[in-house]
């Protein structure tokens, strides 16, 4: 039997696979039931985890942007408030009254400011990014992988450097690849200038146009609205190079001769 990855038709189709595989998100996860009628609009999965604790699973089929955040702490909010006639409702299922309740995202990838902000989130808020995988045969799975969330970082007591956030990446290969696109962009033209602040690394020719965003696996190479992720210097294809060097021209930059 063969696998090869495919997407997901959309969020109905995404559900139906981790309804029928709960323990792809985790052992012992129980689910209660899907699309639940709440006062804010439908909640996509209401399970429960193997101590009882409530679950609430949100999904997005794409990418998951910072918006979804007030969806599913709305969702969170009505959960809260019916814990106990919830418990009431599922009598089988001993619900946990006692311990709040969890909340999981599911989704292709998340953005950078929603995993930058849900480090604050309380209640606590798990990531997880799902593959779609489909048989020679047409059947289909789903594999869910946690994605660890950076802790917060202690404010600086000096300006950040450079060094920093190299220092943050804890991947040797994932290093190296920030490294050398570093000094590529380094050497693009002369009127660049690349800076660090605590957050990221932005690069500006008359004003900012690409932003390098540091992971402990990989790091995240922005170029306008897009994101690229890397974890090795072969993933900074051509073509986002190509994009780059449009970019920076489009802000003023001059690009060297050995770099056209």
């Amino acid at each position: 039997m063969t696998f090869k990855i495919v997407d997901a038709r959309d969020e109905r189709e995404l559900e139906d696979l981790i309804v029928k595989s709960p323990h792809a998100i985790e052992d012992g996860l129980r689910v209660l039931g899907r699309q639940i009628r709440t006062d804010v609009g439908p909640l996509d999965i209401l399970a429960v985890d193997n101590n009882g604790v409530i679950l609430i699973i949100e999904l997005k089929a794409g990418n998951a942007d910072e918006w979804v955040l007030t969806q599913v702490l709305s969702y969170y909010d009505w959960v809260f408030e019916n814990t106990a006639a919830l418990a009431q409702f599922y009598p089988d299922v001993k619900i946990n009254i006692g311990v709040s309740p969890r909340i999981i995202l599911v989704a292709r990838t998340f953005s950078d400011i929603l995993t930058r902000i849900v480090r604050h989130a309380t209640p606590n808020i798990s990531l997880r990014t799902y593959t779609c995988l489909e048989t020679d045969l047409n059947k289909k799975g789903v594999i869910v992988s946690e994605l660890p969330v950076p802790p917060l970082r202690t404010p600086p007591q000096e300006p950040p450097k450079i060094q920093d956030h190299i220092n943050w990446i804890q991947d040797p290969s994932v290093r190296q690849a920030f490294v050398q696109t570093i000094d590529r962009i380094k050497d693009i033209g002369d009127n660049i200038t690349v800076y660090p602040t605590q957050g990221y690394i932005a690069v500006r020719a008359e004003s900012n146009f690409a932003w390098l965003h540091t992971r402990t696996a990989f790091f995240y190479f922005q170029i306008g609205d897009e994101f690229y992720r890397i974890e090795k210097s072969d993933d900074v294809a051509q073509e986002i190079w190509d994009k780059f060097k449009s970019e920076f021209v489009k802000y003023g930059g001059k690009i060297r001769e050995k770099s056209q």
